[in-house]
């Protein structure tokens, strides 16, 4: 992300037509490739914005909280919880895995069971 106040500073030397895209980089402090996206046009505005602490749980984010939304649908069922080795309807994965694989598929799923699953 650039700065606002970078970005348009760039925006007017180009307008300005005085200085070449390696000059303006160099004055400003930016790379080439950030200089040239915005002489080109592709490099839109930040819709986001910047980030901010979440006021519910307290994470360095750009607003809305992801996390927190994502919380919110499991907990009203809205979003299927995934177990690992499970297919979505929670049923085992039938793997056909060759070799040792079996063996070290076999040693990280137990590492990474669901706490319910274990025996």
């Amino acid at each position: 992300m650039i700065d606002p106040a970078i970005e348009a500073r760039i925006k007017s030397l180009l307008a300005s037509g005085e200085f070449s895209e390696p000059e303006i980089s160099r004055l400003t402090g930016t790379s080439g490739w950030t200089v040239d996206a915005l002489a080109a046009g592709k490099r839109p505005a930040d819709p986001i914005g910047p980030t901010r602490r979440c006021p519910t749980c307290g994470g360095l984010v750009e607003m809305p909280c992801r996390l927190c939304q994502t919380r919110e649908l499991l907990a009203s069922g809205r979003l299927p919880r995934v177990f690992p080795g499970r297919d979505r309807d929670g049923e085992p994965l039938h793997l056909d895995l060759a070799d040792g694989n079996r063996a070290r598929y076999e040693r990280v799923r137990r590492a990474h069971v669901v706490p319910e699953e274990r025996p």
